[in-house]
């Protein structure tokens, strides 16, 4: 601070100060303001007495003078000038002589206290004022009366007479109130003149105080401020100058620290890719060596590089993986996949680790998670196989829950948030280590390395991984209160627009039997894998596909070719659906072209809405039978019939005891059981399955159905999920002929 800075207390008394001054300087304005109203008022109302005072000796001579006139005549008339002059004369100064006295507002004559003076003035000419308004007074009756000539003129005379003998006692009077009227007033100016300059004078006073005591320090404070804001000024110059050298060395040392690190990376994907060639050797040899090996010493050695071998590569490929991330050289490559099929595999590898374990394995998805999505799989298939992993490794007892949540966005229905978490019931996290084990080659601390091994890589990775699909991974206690829960969200995944159906009983369908004719199909989404699954429905047929990206090139290529059928999505960039819809519909020349829409799920009034606008919609994800049948409503087409062939297969209806009562019994005891275990494909499920089944075929004498139920028990064993899988697509086929043959016997 300044040595001649004021202090807080300085500063308030100050502000006191003006603050005072200027209430002090306010109130004398506005006193002089009034007392400038109240001289105004008064001068005016003196003249207008001072003047009319002066009039009264002007109309009592002129009633005089009438008076005389009158007297001289022989016979004046009622209606004689003279005589309406005197009345006239005679009424306005009655009245102004009563308005000298007492105020009178229409004259201007103000009603206030008079001075003694004047008082007795007025009392002095008063008798004189009535012997001459009396007199007057009776000359005007006389004259209007019409008396003889000789009364008429003794009156005249005897007024006259009365009018004299007062007039000059009421005219020096009449001088005396003008007199004294002028000078009250002239006192009353001086007077105020006095109190003006007194409230000048204070007024002058003020401003010099206020001058000496608020604005004297006030510019001197002033100067004080503008002196140091001059001088920070210039500090914040050359902070600023420093700050922006600051800038470029931290530039220069981060672009260094960049390069170091992706030299770092790019040695390191190097090395891992040259050390994986030697290492497949290794590995090779080994296992050659093992086989080959008869002494178990030497066996053991041999399992014992094998196994290292295998920890070893394990290693460089996380260090590979990383060293991509951090590099920017691995890709997301979206695609479209059945979130619902990853799971089951992902439930299925880890099965026979969980049943060795004793531990239990549930998974909870939501009814409202799309059939098809899209998004990189390969790596969500990486990170769910590092956290299910994991998750496996450090739970001794209890269970494994993978559930998945579902949130669509209000602004885009075609995209939602996708919520998977992994909780389990082992060793649990502590949570000053719950970012800690994000980091490359960290792991929790006092973790048993003989025990569970690792390399630290894998939680790191997939933390990246998250990141590049556009999401989060995060870590959090059990809030069952033991374990860990491991939560990855992906956030505006979008809905794919169909997928080839996976269920190979599925036989051929009136769709299978339509054939296009040739014709321009226009195909718009701003997502390239849905315009290219729609392309792939359809490219068995003579179409001529176009595509766009938006929805304003998709309008150019309309008005230009033509199409006949338009496949578009709502929400796309620059001209969305229902603007595309619009544009063509407007113009008379394309009002021939079809719009499809092919949206996301809608609710409610929104499909009732895309009803009415557009000529079919179809809501993701679609299949190619549902494309096919609304494609056929508007595109010219002709039916192949196909040679109908029995559904029922001669070699199970030929080896059964009783077919009829076999085919009921596999729908009462089957159709639930196989429709579920479809589903999970858990492998308790499976194997219990197989043992019913294989019952049901003992019981018949079905040989086949026998064979398919050890299918599935055997596969369920030995962990063969592609054996597994063929017998359940079986057993689906031969339920699915179970069922039409129980439906036929039911018609007949």
């Amino acid at each position: 601070m300044a040595q001649n800075q004021f202090t807080p207390r300085q500063l308030t008394r100050i502000r006191m100060t003006y603050a005072f001054a200027l209430s002090f300087i306010a109130v004398t304005l506005i006193a002089s303001s009034a007392l400038m109203w109240y001289s105004i008022h008064k001068n005016s109302g003196d003249a207008r007495v001072i003047n009319l005072s002066g009039r009264q000796r002007m109309l009592s001579q002129r009633i005089t003078k009438c008076a005389l006139a009158l007297a001289r005549q022989e016979a004046p008339l009622s209606g004689d000038p003279r005589m309406t002059e005197l009345s006239d004369s005679l009424r306005d100064w009655t009245r102004a002589h009563r308005g000298l006295q007492f105020g009178d507002s229409d004259l201007g004559l103000p009603v206030r206290q008079k001075s003694p003076q004047i008082s007795e003035l007025f009392a002095q000419i008063t008798p004189f004022h009535t012997v001459m308004v009396g007199a007057a007074s009776n000359l005007l009756s006389t004259i209007q009366s019409g008396s003889a000539g000789a009364n008429r003129k003794a009156a005249a005379e005897q007024a006259v007479i009365q009018l004299l003998g007062s007039e000059q006692s009421f005219l020096k009077l009449m001088d005396k109130i003008t007199f004294q009227f002028d000078q009250e007033s002239r006192g009353r100016i001086a007077t105020l003149e006095k109190i003006e300059v007194v409230i000048l004078l204070v007024g002058l006073g003020i401003l010099t105080f206020e001058f000496w005591f608020v604005f004297r320090p006030s510019i001197t404070q002033l100067g004080i401020s503008i002196s140091e804001l001059v001088a920070s000024r210039q500090e914040l110059q050359k902070s600023n100058e420093s700050l922006a050298l600051s800038v470029e060395e931290s530039k220069r040392l981060a672009e260094m620290a960049q390069a170091a690190n992706r030299t770092k990376s790019e040695f390191l994907a190097n090395m891992s890719h040259e050390i994986r060639t030697p290492m497949n050797a290794i590995l090779g040899f080994s296992e050659i060596l093992f086989e080959s090996l008869s002494d178990q010493k030497s066996r053991g050695y041999a399992e014992s590089i094998r196994n290292a071998g295998k920890s070893l590569l394990r290693l460089i490929n996380d260090i590979l993986d990383l060293s991509k991330v951090e590099a920017g050289k691995l890709r997301i490559v979206p695609a479209a996949f059945d979130l619902y099929a990853l799971l089951r595999d992902i439930q299925n590898i880890f099965a026979q680790k969980i049943l060795e374990k004793r531990l239990e394995m549930f998974v909870s998805i939501s009814p409202d998670l799309p059939k098809a999505l899209i998004s990189d799989e390969t790596r969500l298939r990486q990170i769910l196989l590092n956290l299910v992993g994991n998750a496996v490794k450090f739970t001794e007892s209890g269970s494994i829950t993978v559930s998945v949540k579902v949130r669509f966005i209000e602004d885009d229905p075609s995209r939602f948030q996708l919520v998977i978490q992994i909780a389990d019931t082992g060793v649990g996290i502590d949570d000053e280590h719950k970012n800690l084990i994000f980091g490359a080659f960290e792991q929790r601390p006092g973790q048993d390395h003989a025990k569970y091994g690792g390399t630290g890589l894998g939680l790191a990775i997939s933390r990246r991984l998250a990141e590049l699909l556009g999401g989060t991974l995060t870590a959090s206690d059990n809030p069952a209160g033991r374990g860990s829960v491991f939560t990855l969200t992906l956030d505006r995944v979008p809905v794919a627009s169909g997928m080839q159906a996976e269920d190979p009983t599925v036989t051929e369908s009136e769709s299978e039997q339509i054939h296009f004719e040739k014709a321009v199909v226009l195909i718009a989404d701003d997502i390239e894998v849905n315009r290219q699954l729609l392309r792939t429905f359809l490219e068995k047929f003579p179409f001529e596909f176009l595509e766009a990206e938006d929805g304003r090139q998709a309008l150019d290529l309309v008005i230009k070719h033509r199409p006949a059928v338009v496949l578009t999505d709502i929400k796309m960039p620059f001209i969305d659906g229902y603007q595309l819809l619009c544009a063509i519909k407007s113009d008379q020349n394309l009002r021939q072209v079809f719009v499809i829409a092919v949206t996301a799920s809608l609710m409610g009034s929104k499909v009732i809405e895309m009803q009415k606008a557009f000529d079919a919609f179809l809501q993701k994800p679609v299949t190619r039978s549902d494309l096919i049948r609304e494609l056929a409503r508007f595109l010219p087409y002709h039916q192949v019939e196909k040679a109908h062939s029995s559904s029922i297969p001669a070699s199970l209806k030929e080896e059964a005891k009783d077919y009829d009562k076999l085919c009921h019994a596999m729908c009462e005891q089957l159709t639930d059981e196989v429709g579920a275990t479809r589903k999970t494909m858990r492998v308790s499920q499976v194997k219990a399955l197989g043992g019913k089944v294989s019952a049901l075929g003992k019981d018949y004498g079905a040989s086949r159905l026998e064979q398919i139920g050890g299918d599935l028990s055997g596969g369920a064993d030995r962990f063969d999920l592609p054996l597994m899988r063929t017998a359940m697509e079986q057993l689906a086929s031969l339920l699915k002929e179970a069922e039409s043959q129980v439906n036929a016997r039911v018609l007949n």
